[in-house]
C-alpha cells in the first residue's frame, strides 16, 4: 500500500512539469495605428495593434464621441501586431477604441487608444479594466479554491496520514463541506475568468462561449480542471479512508497552482515551478492541520497525542519547506527591496507577512502549550484549541490576502522606473517647462509645469501639445491640454512608437489675439 500511495504522489508531483507555454512579463501595448492622441480627417477603416510580446486580442469596442459603442471581431491568434477592421463611425469629434487581451502568462490586460476625426472632442466614457462585479467574483472563487485545497484537501490529509483516519466530532462534515465549496469555486472561476478576457460583465455569465474562452484561452483553465480533479479525488479519499486518494489529491493541488499564476510562469521556470508546487503544498498540510487539532484539542488526551505528537515532529520539516520556496519565489517576483512598499504587489505582500507573522506566533505559543497539554491538563488544552483556532482564523486571511495578487502585477514585470525629463521650450519672449516621463517607447506623460512671459508666470487661455517625428513619418500627434478641478493643467498620455527625436511643439493661445508656438527635442530610449 505503502508503494502504491508513493507511486501515486509521485506522478501527481509529475503533472507540475507538464508544458504549459513559455512565459514572461505582463504585455503591454508599445505603438497603435492610428497612434493615441492622433487628429484624422476622416474615421480610420483599420487599427494595428503592437505589443511589446505576442498576445491574443479577446474583445474590442469602439465607443463613439456620443457614447454609443459598437464591439469590433477579434482574431484568435496569438500574434505581436494585430492588424484589425473596425466598425465604421461617420461622427465627428473623440473616439475611443478599448482593448483586452491575454498575455503570455495567461493574465488578462487590458486598455485603450484614443483618436479624433475632425476636432477634438471630450472622450466617450469607457471602461478598459476588469469590471469590479466581475473582480469580486474572482476574487471569492479564489478564495474557495483556496479554502478548500487548505481545509478539505490538508484537513483530509491530516486525518488519514497522522490521525489514523478518525474524524473528531463534525469536522468530516466540514471537511466534505469545504471540498464541495472548492469545486463550486473552481468551475465558477473558469466562466468568470473568460468574463473577464472578453471585458465582459455578469450578465453574460451563462454565455457557453464565455466558458469555452475561460477554459481554452489561458493557464488557468487548466489550473481549474486539475484542482477540481484534486478536490473530487480528496471526496473518494475521505469516504474510503484511502490514503492514496489524498496523496493524490495532494499532488493534483500542487499542480494545479504551479500551471498558472505570476510566480508558476516566471523565469526560471525549473527554479519556479517546483517552489509553487512545494509552497501550496506545505501551506495545504499546515493549514489543513488546524482545524482537526483545534477539535480535537477539546476531547481527552488519548485522542490528542498521537496526531499532535506526529504534527509537532513533522512541522518544522514543513516550514522549512514553506519559507524556503516563499523565500525564493519573493526574490524573483519582487526583484529588489523598494518593490515591497512601492508596487501593489508588494504592499499585498507586507500584508500578508504581516498576517503570517500572527500565524507564527500563534504556532510558536501553540508548541509551548503542547507538553501540558498531552500531560493530560485540561486548562492547557483549552488554550491550546483556542490558540490553535485563532491561528485557523489567520490563515483564512491570508488565503484572502493572497488571492489580491491575481489584480496586480508583479514589479519583475514592470519596466525599470526611468527618472523624467524636463524640455524647456521657448518662443521670443515666451518659455515653457514641459516634463516628459518615462522617456522610453510607449507610452509617455507629459506635464506642462509652468508658462513664463519674460520673467512673469501667466495663464494662458489654452494649451495644444504637439509631438511629431517627421523623418519617418510620425505624427503629428496633437492634444489639447486639459485642467483639473483647481484650474491647474492636468498631465496627459500620449503614445510614441519610436525610440530616437522627436519635435515637441507647444501652441500657446495668450488670449483671444495672440497665440506662441514653442519647440524643443524630446530623446526617447528603446523600450
Amino acid at each position: 500500500m505503502r508503494f502504491r500511495s508513493a507511486s501515486i504522489a509521485l506522478l501527481a508531483l509529475f503533472l507540475t512539469w507538464l508544458p504549459v507555454g513559455e512565459a514572461g512579463a505582463h504585455g503591454s501595448l508599445i505603438s497603435s495605428e492610428p497612434a493615441d492622441g492622433l487628429l484624422l480627417d476622416a474615421a480610420p477603416g483599420e487599427i494595428v495593434l503592437t505589443f511589446d510580446e505576442a498576445t491574443e486580442l479577446t474583445a474590442l469596442r469602439l465607443t463613439a464621441p456620443d457614447g454609443s459603442h459598437r464591439d469590433a471581431a477579434a482574431q484568435p491568434d496569438r500574434l505581436v501586431s494585430h492588424r484589425l477592421a473596425l466598425p465604421r463611425s461617420t461622427l465627428q469629434g473623440t473616439h475611443v477604441l478599448s482593448w483586452r487581451a491575454v498575455s503570455e502568462d495567461g493574465h488578462p490586460i487590458g486598455g485603450a487608444v484614443v483618436f479624433s476625426v475632425g476636432h477634438v472632442s471630450a472622450e466617450p466614457g469607457t471602461e478598459s479594466g476588469t469590471a469590479r462585479p466581475v473582480a469580486w467574483a474572482l476574487w471569492l472563487a479564489r478564495l474557495a479554491v483556496a479554502g478548500g485545497t487548505a481545509f478539505g484537501i490538508g484537513s483530509a490529509a491530516f486525518v488519514l496520514l497522522l490521525a489514523g483516519g478518525r474524524w473528531p466530532g463534525r469536522l468530516r462534515a466540514i471537511g466534505a463541506g469545504f471540498l464541495a465549496v472548492g469545486i463550486l469555486g473552481a468551475v465558477a472561476s473558469i466562466g468568470l475568468q473568460g468574463l473577464d478576457l472578453a471585458g465582459a460583465d455578469l450578465a453574460r455569465l451563462g454565455d457557453p462561449a464565455i466558458w469555452w474562452t475561460g477554459l481554452s484561452r489561458t493557464p488557468q483553465g487548466t489550473s481549474a480542471v486539475l484542482v477540481a480533479l484534486g478536490f473530487a479525488t480528496a471526496g473518494f479519499g475521505v469516504a474510503t479512508r484511502s490514503r492514496a486518494f489524498v496523496l493524490t489529491a495532494l499532488g493534483l493541488s500542487g499542480a494545479a497552482f504551479a500551471a498558472s499564476g505570476h510566480a508558476a510562469l516566471a523565469s526560471p521556470r525549473w527554479l519556479m515551478q517546483p517552489a509553487v508546487f512545494l509552497h501550496a503544498t506545505a501551506m495545504t498540510l499546515w493549514l489543513g492541520a488546524l482545524p482537526p487539532l483545534a477539535s480535537l484539542s477539546r476531547r481527552s488526551p488519548d485522542a490528542l497525542d498521537i496526531p499532535l505528537r506526529r504534527f509537532s515532529e513533522f512541522i518544522p520539516y514543513g516550514l522549512a519547506i514553506l519559507l524556503g520556496s516563499g523565500l525564493a519565489l519573493a526574490l524573483v517576483q519582487l526583484g529588489s527591496l523598494p518593490a515591497l512598499w512601492q508596487s501593489a504587489y508588494g504592499q499585498v505582500f507586507l500584508i500578508k507577512l504581516g498576517l503570517l507573522a500572527g500565524v507564527l506566533a500563534l504556532a510558536c505559543f501553540n508548541r509551548m502549550l503542547t507538553p501540558t497539554a498531552l500531560a493530560g491538563h485540561s486548562a492547557a488544552r483549552r488554550r491550546l484549541a483556542t490558540s490553535v483556532t485563532a491561528e485557523t482564523v489567520l490563515s483564512f486571511a491570508i488565503l484572502g490576502a493572497v488571492g489580491l495578487w491575481r489584480f496586480t502585477v508583479p514589479p519583475r514585470a514592470l519596466p525599470a522606473p526611468m527618472p523624467d525629463v524636463v524640455l524647456s521650450l521657448a518662443e521670443g519672449e515666451f518659455s515653457a517647462r514641459l516634463r516628459v516621463g518615462p522617456p522610453r517607447v510607449g507610452k509617455v506623460r507629459l506635464f506642462v509645469e509652468e508658462i513664463r512671459r519674460g520673467s512673469a508666470r501667466i495663464n494662458p487661455k489654452e494649451l495644444i501639445v504637439t509631438v511629431e517625428k517627421p523623418s519617418f513619418g510620425l505624427g503629428p500627434f496633437r492634444k489639447i491640454v486639459a485642467r483639473n478641478g483647481s484650474g491647474a493643467f492636468a498631465p496627459l498620455d500620449m503614445f510614441l512608437p519610436m525610440d530616437g527625436i522627436w519635435i515637441v511643439r507647444l501652441d500657446v493661445l495668450v488670449d483671444d489675439y495672440r497665440q506662441a508656438s514653442l519647440r524643443d527635442m524630446l530623446t526617447l530610449d528603446p523600450a
